[in-house]
């Protein structure tokens, strides 16, 4: 008999629906149980639930709503992702559940006693805990003393990957993150305005993403003289990223917090063979190792930054080099293959 799983979990995150697609064709019967409306492609066969109640009293408010689901499906496993939200409604559910921490649930979250207590309490609730990199799992291991598995969340090889393109003798740039005060976006302009002082060659630099900055960060570029080397495209979907991403010379993800955990965009674009520019938080160390697939810079360092950038310009037969190597690095440790095949046995 099939297997069914309920993934407790933000229906807005590219990240849930890869889960919940990959989950589903390794023979599960998935159920994607969310507050979040629907924003990502979902296969046909996962069936989608939104849950009427939004906001953070939801986690309580929806608890009697998920029991009659529970008693409805009989599902075989409830799998919460993200501890302070997610995790709190499955321990409210009380019946067991695996859960998974994302960064900020662990890193930024607890911030008080009752939010500590929140966090602690759906830790302490899990049958099995799961990680997605061992600088989370560390941070992970202040609020339990529970064992926490870790599964990278890797990247399909088959899709990232590198692709030939014809390119200028532009030098290409490139971020794909949403445009927050976490990651950095302010630091990498500045760092692009002291570049374009530093050398001769030509360089451009394309970030992909929407977010609660963009506005500001256009802005940013405008007073910083720098709006003619700097292009915004906005949100794109994840099937398109390969190809920008094969467009760029040098990947950068200048994140100023901790909760950056893991480090999804270096995964993938590391396996298209790019070298990454990354700054010294949470998991980015981790994923990018430093000299060898790409460098690592302090963190709200634009100066340093500019530093890295001039030498992969400078020196482009190094970061091809790194780019081989990040591919090799990727393939070895974060194939999404493997990846998912590690958590369904776990369900199975």
């Amino acid at each position: 008999m099939t297997k069914k799983i309920f993934l407790l979990s933000s229906a807005e995150s590219t990240h849930t629906a890869r889960w919940a697609n990959a989950i589903v064709n390794s023979g599960f019967e998935v159920y994607l149980i969310s507050q979040q409306p629907l924003k990502h492609k979902l296969d046909e066969k996962v069936k989608f639930i939104e849950l009427k109640y939004k906001g953070g009293l939801s986690y309580f408010l929806n608890t009697k709503y998920v029991r009659a689901l529970i008693n409805e499906i009989k599902p075989d496993y409830i799998h919460a992702h993200f501890a302070s939200g997610y995790g709190t409604l499955a321990k409210n559910i009380g019946h067991p559940y695996l859960l998974s921490v994302w960064g900020s649930d662990v890193y930024d979250f607890p911030s008080s006693f009752f939010k500590r207590f929140l966090l602690k309490r759906a830790l302490k609730g899990a049958t099995k805990i799961f990680s997605t990199s061992h600088c989370m799992k560390t941070q992970t291991e202040k609020f339990t003393d529970k064992p926490i598995t870790v599964i990278p969340f890797g990247v399909d090889l088959t899709k990232f990957k590198p692709i030939s393109l014809n390119k200028t003798d532009v030098f290409e740039l490139g971020i794909v993150k949403v445009i927050d005060k976490k990651y950095g976006i302010d630091v990498l302009l500045n760092a692009i305005a002291l570049l374009s002082k530093m050398v001769q060659e030509k360089f451009k630099l394309t970030i992909i993403g929407d977010g609660p900055q963009l506005s500001e960060m256009k802005l940013l570029s405008e007073s910083l003289d720098i709006k003619d080397l700097v292009e915004f495209i906005g949100w794109v979907p994840n099937d398109e990223l390969p190809r920008y991403l094969n467009s760029f010379d040098v990947f950068l993800v200048p994140s100023r917090l901790d909760s950056e955990s893991f480090g999804v965009a270096a995964v993938e674009a590391g396996a298209c063979e790019l070298p990454c520019i990354v700054s010294n938080v949470g998991g980015l160390p981790e994923v990018i190792i430093d000299s060898k697939t790409g460098i690592v810079v302090p963190k709200e360092d634009p100066q340093e930054l500019a530093n890295a950038i001039k030498y992969l310009l400078e020196n482009r037969s190094v970061g091809i080099s790194m780019g081989i190597a990040a591919r090799e690095n990727v393939t070895e440790k974060y194939d999404w293959e493997k990846n998912v095949k590690t958590m369904t046995n776990y369900y199975e």
